[in-house]
């Protein structure tokens, strides 16, 4: 990896498609093992089970570049799965994916995340892809 690489945006390149990517790499992704350091930083209380995907610092844009209605999405702390991914789990278009966060946090309560707690195992274990 080159220094300073990864703060240009013009960079960023999804996985899929992506001929840089192995068959282990495929795996981890498609099983989601990728996301156990997620799951340490659960326990360390910085993050949630259920809540919106934590952004890239860069990606899709700036935090100073999101507007009022879109900063709604940070006012709680973010998660490894939420409203977003139960419903869109293979969708990166983020004009579509912040109103959804934005939902959550507008109709956040504790049977909301019982519900897509249960969900997100549901569509981890009933993947398509």
């Amino acid at each position: 990896m080159r220094v300073g690489k990864m703060n240009q945006k013009d960079d960023f390149e999804n996985y899929h498609n992506n001929p840089r990517v192995t068959k282990v790499g495929k795996f981890i992704r498609k099983t989601s093992l990728d996301e156990i350091p997620q799951v340490i930083n659960i326990l360390k209380g910085e993050m949630a089970f259920i809540g919106p995907r934590p952004p890239l610092v860069y990606y899709p844009k700036a935090y100073s570049d999101y507007t009022d209605y879109e900063k709604k999405r940070f006012s709680v702390k973010p998660g490894l799965s939420g409203l977003t991914q139960v419903r869109n789990r293979f969708i990166d278009d983020w004009n579509h994916n912040i109103p959804i966060d934005i939902e959550y946090v507008e109709n956040l309560s504790f049977m909301n995340d019982c519900k897509l707690f249960l969900l997100s195992f549901k569509s981890f274990f009933m993947q398509t892809k």
